[in-house]
């Protein structure tokens, strides 16, 4: 298994690999950043380039053989997005009604509950 491209494909773009591997049928496998950074550390890598990243996540993958991630079709993909946008969304109108109690400004309480009610009718 090529662990180079298997490791670098999830982790440059974080939850989800490249498109372009998926379609091509290229294993992946999720790497939490944090733990990869630890790996290079423990190894005495500590320069922060791409080609280093390549070579230390390669390493990593060949040396701990993490397990490889089922690719989400389109379908879970969107869910995924959803729930994604779900959550920012409950999070920006909590932020709001903390935000809503020290407003001053009529303009700025009229924003606010304007965009407080595009959350709840999206929620629905």
């Amino acid at each position: 298994m090529d662990w180079q491209a298997t490791c670098c494909t999830c982790c440059l773009r974080g939850d989800r690999p490249f498109p372009s591997s998926t379609k091509a049928g290229i294993p992946f496998s999720r790497i939490n950043p944090w733990h990869a950074r630890k790996f290079a550390e423990a190894t005495g890598k500590l320069a922060k380039t791409d080609q280093v990243d390549a070579v230390m996540l390669a390493r990593m993958g060949a040396l701990l053989e993490p397990r490889t991630s089922d690719i989400c079709n389109e379908q879970q993909s969107a869910l995924q997005e959803l729930a994604a946008a779900r959550r920012n969304l409950i999070r920006d109108g909590t932020a709001l009604l903390n935000r809503q109690q020290n407003l001053q400004l009529s303009l700025l309480k009229r924003l606010t509950r304007y965009r407080l009610r595009q959350i709840a009718d999206m929620k629905v």
